[in-house]
């Protein structure tokens, strides 16, 4: 019964929270929106399938960190709101078709030199293929930290991930009868693309797959582009593809990561994961505080990036933003606690309480950013930011470098944009 509360609190709180910020900011497509909704969902699933499957049973309990964790988010809200309304928005901003015409000449340099970083992924991708030393296959999770995981080759497929939002965001369906769709702009777009997306999909790892794809949608629907509700659906449906296609892709290396050799018993255990991919948030952090939390509280866990600059300028050791505490759900392991679950867990109460707030205020930021300024360029960053708090179901992404470098290339080349053609005002 104890449960039913606990559950009752979290749904008042994100639909009151949803409906007061819509209020605000008169859209929905706030971070509150997509830090909640998200969440909820998967919560609801993951109470309806827990003590089924082989899945462990739900602990309610571990609903308090999101129930504390949302009001001080959706405070930051407010007091961005109170603090901004009175500025204006900027009289030339764009929305829609206008705004990718308006950023069409800078897809004169964005164009080959996107291509350009594929060229040199894909020859960091031969050279590894070709190495007889080297015993992972293509398509296997190993060969794919080798090829873009570390150092300069990881920069480089982070900015090809910056370069996949921005044309995603730009280009149009080609089925579509305008001109815009059939010019050569339009036509290569499409090809360096999906060229790009082909990297990640050797890259392995699903997230910086998918992330990037649900950015540059929501890009073209915040900036007023054609959208219908069956989009969400085949959205999600997308997701769920390319979880398949990723697994698909390591059987057909030869990695024998599962244990039924044949495909179709392939394609049960996928599904298996699946089920366990989307729990592994919420039944990580439900297991973690029905044990009294496993964890001891260490801030590097949450804001790994920023510890690491310094011990990069002071030549100490780099530490990990990956959690090393590791419990099984009943179908598999799991070391991720949700977004307000990995604050709590390694920052406490009161670091989950400011640094909830300081989240919120950030988030408000990139949305301030984009209704005062317009602009492609702000539209992908907010765009990157909203997926990456809608990810916070499954994980906290705030402890990796990636998801900060991202938004950093783009505007980076919002900054080439506006200095070095002086033609055109992607911010």
């Amino acid at each position: 019964m104890a449960g039913f509360w606990y559950v009752l609190m979290l749904v008042f709180e994100v639909l009151g929270g949803c409906w007061l910020d819509k209020k605000l900011w008169g859209k929905f497509y706030t971070p509150y929106f997509f830090l909640s909704v998200p969440y909820l969902v998967v919560v609801l699933f993951t109470i309806l399938v827990s003590g089924h499957f082989g899945l462990v049973s739900f602990y309610y309990p571990s609903l308090l960190p999101w129930i504390a964790g949302l009001p001080m988010f959706l405070l930051a809200s407010v007091v961005f709101y109170g603090c901004s309304r009175k500025l204006k928005p900027y009289p030339g901003r764009l929305y829609g078709t206008a705004l990718i015409e308006s950023v069409s000449p800078t897809l004169t340099w964005r164009l080959p030199f996107a291509f350009l970083v594929f060229l040199i992924l894909f020859a960091r991708l031969v050279v590894l293929m070709f190495d007889k030393d080297l015993s992972c296959a293509v398509g296997s999770e190993c060969f794919g930290d080798l090829f873009a995981s570390h150092g300069v080759w990881g920069h480089l497929l982070l900015l090809a991930l910056s370069f996949m939002i921005f044309f995603e965001a730009c280009f149009e369906n080609p089925l579509n009868d305008s001109k815009w769709v059939f010019s050569n702009k339009n036509h290569w777009l499409w090809i360096v693309f999906l060229l790009l997306l082909m990297l990640t999909l050797i890259h392995q790892v699903k997230n910086w797959i998918i992330l990037p794809v649900l950015a540059g949608l929501l890009a073209r629907f915040i900036s007023g582009r054609k959208f219908k509700w069956t989009y969400v659906l085949w959205m999600g449906l997308g997701g769920i593809a390319v979880f398949f296609l990723s697994y698909i892709v390591i059987y057909l290396a030869g990695d024998s990561m599962f244990s039924d050799p044949t495909f179709g018993g392939q394609l049960k255990e996928i599904f298996g994961l699946l089920v366990h991919y989307v729990t592994s948030g919420t039944l990580g952090l439900s297991l973690d505080m029905q044990q009294g939390v496993i964890e001891t509280i260490d801030p590097h866990y949450v804001l790994t990036p920023f510890y690491n600059i310094w011990y990069t300028l002071t030549g100490q050791e780099l530490v990990s933003g990956y959690s090393p505490d590791f419990l099984h759900t009943g179908l598999n392991y799991t070391n991720v606690r949700t977004f307000f679950g990995t604050l709590f867990v390694y920052m406490g109460k009161g670091g989950l309480v400011w640094m909830s707030f300081l989240c919120g205020i950030l988030g408000y930021l990139t949305l301030w950013l984009w209704r005062r300024y317009g602009g492609l360029v702000f539209l992908c960053v907010y765009a990157w930011v909203l997926v990456i708090l809608c990810m916070g179901w499954f994980n906290s992404y705030v402890q990796l470098l990636a998801t900060w470098e991202v938004p950093f290339w783009i505007l980076a080349a919002g900054l080439v944009d506006r200095f070095y053609l002086k033609r055109v005002r992607t911010f």
